[in-house]
């Protein structure tokens, strides 16, 4: 599944950098709709994790995935401003950060395609590898409390991508902002 994940946000960057370098509106909505579809790689990475490591060194693991992926919210964008600047280097624009977050997936799948070690499945789990989940979601809200802090998290949810998605638009049209300075704006938020 990570090897998936990896596969298909290599392939979403792709789609990203050609729509920028084509002006693609079908282009740039494919790339979002792959991306989104292969993004859920961080829980099979932490059940990967729980796979490979002794229960008393689990917990370090599991911080430390946690601690990469906080650390790429605020380095990330600051990547993406400077990768995007032509000021720093000619050859910079838009599809610089997509093409370089393309190779990266690409780099950590061959990582991870030659120095996992994965454990062996069980026939028997196997069957239980695709759960329906929109049966499971269905169950879930079943449960009073579960439906209220679902509800909870998709409205914080809603707010935090949509703040996310707009806020350099905002700062750019509004306010003037370059590139860099929107990455670091959105690297302190």
């Amino acid at each position: 599944m990570l090897l998936l994940s990896l596969t298909g946000l290599a392939m979403s960057y792709v789609f990203l950098a050609l729509a920028l370098a084509f002006k693609s509106l079908w282009l740039f909505m494919a790339g979002r709709l792959i991306g989104g579809f292969f993004s859920g790689s961080l829980p099979v990475a932490q059940a990967s994790i729980i796979d490979v490591t002794e229960e008393t060194q689990r917990a370090k693991y599991i911080g430390y995935i946690m601690f990469f992926v906080s650390l790429g919210y605020v380095v990330g964008p600051l990547i993406g401003g400077y990768l995007s600047d032509p000021a720093l280097v000619p050859w910079f624009n838009l599809q610089t950060p997509f093409i370089f977050v393309a190779a990266l997936s690409v780099v950590n799948f061959l990582i991870l395609l030659f120095l996992f070690q994965d454990q062996k499945a069980d026939v028997d789990s196997l069957a239980t590898m695709f759960p329906n989940p929109i049966t499971n979601l269905l169950d879930a809200v079943k449960i009073r409390d579960i439906r209220t802090y679902a509800l909870l998290l998709l409205l914080m949810l809603m707010g935090w991508n949509t703040f996310f998605q707009f806020i350099g638009l905002y700062l750019t049209v509004r306010l003037g902002f370059g590139q860099q300075e929107v990455s670091s704006f959105v690297s302190w938020a």
